[in-house]
């Protein structure tokens, strides 16, 4: 691609985000980010993987400053005793995304609120991506192996999760069209497709 583009993929749990961003990438010839920001957060914070994993779409439930006001705490030195562990948590992944698309001529990112933190900064393509509850709950069920008696209480829980998480830390609706360029509808396509589809408006993009 001749332009950068910062591809970010937010998702409503079920929906295949995963394989559509890794295939995607996989189509442009461009890097693919999603569990390995993990890794690199626990690089940066000095806390684990596992523990990461389990902490990054939880918050205090107070009042965090948003997007912008992080810049001034990354660095590596987290303020002691001010900053929850969630906080250091969503922090060390801000300064991880940043240092990609600063990095990258161009990528893709799934999750951890990217389309947020890159904005007006970045050139960047936000999609997120959905679908009809059941639809969700079957994909769950036969490709993430979830129990077939826990799935919907499993979607339910993630996206409420996600929600509040996007809300916390961006002040802003999770899900809401305006602010993302693409809103698409997996039930309405299959993965491949759905591949077609945005590879083509990020080559319209950078042409």
């Amino acid at each position: 691609m001749k332009q950068q583009v910062i591809i970010t993929i937010s998702r409503e749990y079920g929906c295949g985000a995963r394989e559509v961003g890794d295939r995607l990438a996989k189509r442009l010839g461009i890097p693919y980010y999603d569990r390995d920001l993990v890794q690199k957060a626990a690089e940066r914070s000095g806390l684990t993987p596992e523990f990461i994993e389990k902490t990054e779409q939880r918050n205090t439930g107070g009042v965090f400053y948003g997007t912008n006001a992080a810049v001034s705490t990354m660095g590596g030195v987290f303020p002691g005793g001010s900053t929850s562990l969630a906080d250091q948590v969503y922090l060390a992944e801000f300064s991880v995304i940043r240092e990609i698309a600063e990095r990258e001529h161009s990528c893709v990112i799934v999750g951890r609120c990217a389309d947020a933190i890159l904005k007006n900064d970045y050139r960047c393509l936000n999609i997120f991506l959905h679908a009809d509850f059941d639809k969700r709950v079957e994909r769950a069920v036969k490709v993430y192996g979830v129990p077939a008696d826990k799935a919907e209480r499993i979607v339910k829980d993630t996206d409420k999760a996600r929600a509040k998480h996007y809300k916390y830390y961006s002040d802003q609706k999770w899900g809401a069209a305006n602010n993302y360029d693409i809103s698409m509808n997996m039930a309405a396509f299959s993965i491949d497709g759905a591949v077609q589809i945005l590879a083509d408006c990020v080559e319209s993009m950078t042409k």
